[in-house]
């Protein structure tokens, strides 16, 4: 029977702990039986102990059970803290243990997979260190943070009758620039099944922050036209650099965490210029205000509340229409979405776009060079060693 030779044993332990099992509990619920000669909790011990390796049948068990990915138990030490930190930008509603719980499951599943793209890109030599991580501090003004993420990106919003084409298309442009930087841009939205679906209400988006391999997360579940802002307020983190979890931006125009508003402010500033909107009247009532930020989001492809965030911040609209706002413009997207018919798109074309073109050529590259094998590939894309090829289209 295929056994898995190259886990980390102290992973093993580590996820145990962390899903709160003793021995014989997760034993058990592993599969593993009493025989003449040991106990089931004593075999699974031999395996956290290095003197057996477990079965792929066996692995995959511990993975459901401990709730972990694969990727984990390939570690050489636990992936970035799964707790929410001062970075967390809450959202409106209590976060039950169950939506706790899938946050800091997807938080483990992409630091995992982060850190063994981080060894991958090591092992080339060549991997250079990215200058730009940590380059900003919240002391230089929003301006020129704006213009020095633009500049690097080479990406400029335009005017606003300036035709971007769609939210999805501003989106795409700004994802390929980012990944061009050295960036892994993913998509997700969920544990792998519509029952772990993780809302927009819980995060938008995430950064980890490093010299070699930086990470954005953009949740999946999110509007087409509040992503671009996310990508941005992320990016931003990274200049920073400071890893985040982000939440709604309505909840944070107030926000006491310095380095939020900071973030918000600079990805605000590169998508609708404030040089842009210096002439524009002051809106005196909501129905205006409505009608001016629904054209303005229009015209530069980007959510409603990013413009209503914008306004507000310039003083076109006052505290009070901005309140009502938010959530008005949240409930819309939310109606609107129920009512949307989902298409049928090939399996394999979503997760290469979950996945980002940078992830995917990292992944080919090094199997092309026979410098991975093909279940570590499977590990890293977070998909099944047979299914790898046809993701890849190899062959």
């Amino acid at each position: 029977m295929d056994k898995a030779k190259n886990i980390n044993p102290n992973m093993l332990i580590w996820a145990r702990d962390a899903a709160g099992l003793t021995l014989s509990d997760a034993a058990l619920k592993i599969g593993f039986s009493t025989s003449k000669n040991s106990s089931a909790a004593e075999k699974l011990m031999a395996i956290e102990e290095a003197e057996k390796f477990p079965t792929r049948k066996q692995l995959l068990n511990m993975a459901n059970v401990y709730r972990k990915p694969l990727t984990v138990f390939y570690l050489n030490s636990p992936p970035i803290r799964s707790d929410h930190g001062a970075d967390f930008r809450s959202p409106d509603t209590d976060i039950t243990r169950r939506e706790k719980a899938l946050l800091d499951s997807l938080l483990v599943n992409i630091g995992a997979r982060q850190s063994l793209v981080r060894s991958l890109l090591v092992s080339e030599e060549d991997a250079p260190e990215l200058g730009y991580v940590n380059s900003l501090n919240v002391n230089v003004s929003i301006k020129d943070a704006a213009r020095q993420i633009k500049e690097l990106l080479d990406f400029e919003i335009g005017s606003a009758t300036h035709n971007r084409g769609s939210p999805r298309k501003l989106f795409t442009n700004l994802r390929n620039k980012t990944e061009q930087l050295g960036v892994f841009v993913q998509l997700a939205g969920d544990l792998g099944s519509w029952q772990s679906k993780i809302t927009e209400n819980l995060f938008r988006g995430f950064a980890i922050t490093d010299t070699i391999a930086p990470f954005i997360v953009i949740n999946s579940n999110d509007a087409h036209a509040a992503r671009p802002f996310t990508l941005l307020h992320e990016l931003c983190h990274i200049f920073l650099g400071s890893s985040s979890i982000s939440g709604s931006i309505e909840t944070t125009s107030d926000c006491p965490v310095e380095i939020e508003r900071y973030c918000n402010d600079v990805a605000s500033e590169i998508l609708l210029p404030s040089a842009n909107f210096e002439s524009l009247e002051s809106c005196k009532s909501i129905e205006i205000a409505k009608k001016t930020i629904n054209k303005v989001a229009k015209n530069y492809c980007v959510s409603e509340s990013s413009v209503t965030y914008k306004l507000l911040k310039m003083n076109k609209i006052d505290r009070e229409i901005a309140n009502y706002l938010f959530p008005y413009f949240q409930n819309r997207w939310k109606e609107l979405r129920k009512n949307q018919n989902q298409s049928r798109i090939n399996r394999n074309d979503i997760k290469r776009n979950q996945l980002g073109k940078a992830l995917i050529n990292l992944v080919s590259r090094n199997l092309r060079e026979n410098e991975l094998t093909n279940t570590k590939a499977a590990i890293i894309l977070g998909v099944k060693p047979t299914s790898v090829d046809a993701l890849l289209k190899i062959g």
